[in-house]
């Protein structure tokens, strides 16, 4: 299955806590999912679409981590954990 990626998205790095919030579709019911250390997806309850993600310890994440976790995600269009 062909992988779309996702660059219209809306990306908020809480520096205190260290947690990158990465939000796709506006608010909807959605339940979190760790499928790989760290990383949390969200899905919609409705139809399990990914509506953002949760990236915990986001400074400590290699930018080779995130693009083998997060394929569809333009990795590169994240923020720097230093702005």
């Amino acid at each position: 299955m062909p992988i779309t990626m996702i660059r219209d998205f809306c990306a908020q790095y809480d520096r205190d806590h260290g947690i990158m919030h990465v939000h796709f579709l506006p608010y909807s019911s959605s339940w979190d999912d760790e499928e790989f250390p760290g990383v949390i997806i969200r899905r919609a309850m409705s139809d399990e679409r990914i509506t953002g993600v949760r990236i915990i310890g986001y400074s400590r994440k290699s930018r080779d981590f995130l693009a083998a976790a997060l394929p569809w995600l333009d990795i590169d269009a994240l923020p720097s954990d230093s702005a």
